[in-house]
């Protein structure tokens, strides 16, 4: 029996490669009672339980390896990033959906680099294109 809230809005703060852009991520994640048993008894009662124990690391794994598969110039171009997200959602959706997790999109939505300078030539690069 699923305790509390069957939805969740997630956010994840992650980086990506070196020199990594920092991104923090948005998804929602619901969970269908029906279908849910199994992950019910194996990880928690609760969403918020299933999330940190189960959703938030494969998540982690899945958008690092989508993102990783970007250059620097395509992590800026914003069809890259949103066709990168797609793809991690896509993989969410089969690897969760069987358990009767849901995944809404998978956003990324606020990200920069740790070297001040890096970052600066990046926006530099971005606005002289």
């Amino acid at each position: 029996m699923v305790h509390g809230s069957t939805s969740l809005t997630t956010k994840l703060l992650l980086p990506i490669i070196a020199p990594s852009p920092i991104v923090t991520f948005g998804w929602m994640t619901q969970l269908d009672p029906t279908k849910a048993q199994a992950i019910v008894e194996e990880v928690g009662t609760d969403l918020r339980t299933i999330e940190e124990k189960y959703v938030r690391p494969l998540a982690r794994s899945i958008i690092r390896d989508e993102f990783n598969r970007l250059s620097s110039s395509e992590f800026y171009a914003d069809d890259k990033r949103f066709e990168a997200a797609s793809k991690a959602k896509l993989i969410l959706e089969e690897a969760l959906e069987p358990l009767g997790i849901k995944i809404g999109s998978v956003e990324p939505q606020d990200y920069h680099f740790k070297d001040a300078e890096y970052q600066k030539a990046i926006d530099n690069a971005k606005n002289a294109g």
